[in-house]
């Protein structure tokens, strides 16, 4: 059976995403920086990902990672996090809560997307 090649940039995306989940300092660590230097390119999938998944340390690490970024260009993508303030685990609440105010419209972390940032 042949094997069907998926796009580089997809199985890299997987790959940090898959390395986010491990309980691991270092990889954690190199996983949000990657991701946060993607910037709001990312950021559906951000979401999509702590709405998805039920992994409390994961979520945490994303919802970091999310106000970390500090800006979600997508209204749906905010109200998600509105969604999130709900959630049965306090420290979801919490990390949700805390992320809402990060990406206000008060923040002054506003990161440009890679190609915004060569645009200038």
């Amino acid at each position: 059976m042949a094997q069907v090649k998926r796009d580089v940039s997809k199985v890299i995306q997987e790959l940090i995403f898959e390395s986010l989940k491990r309980e691991d300092a270092r990889l954690n660590e190199l996983s949000a920086e990657a991701l946060t230097v993607l910037g709001t390119n990312i950021m559906h999938t951000l979401v999509g990902e702590v709405l998805a998944s039920r992994r409390r340390n994961y979520r945490l690490r994303l919802l970091n990672i999310i106000a970390e970024i500090g800006h979600i260009p997508d209204p749906a993508d905010h109200m998600d996090l509105f969604t999130l303030a709900h959630d049965v685990d306090p420290r979801i609440r919490a990390a949700a809560a805390s992320t809402i105010y990060a990406v206000g419209p008060h923040s002054d972390r506003k990161h440009a997307t890679p190609q915004e940032a060569t645009a200038s």
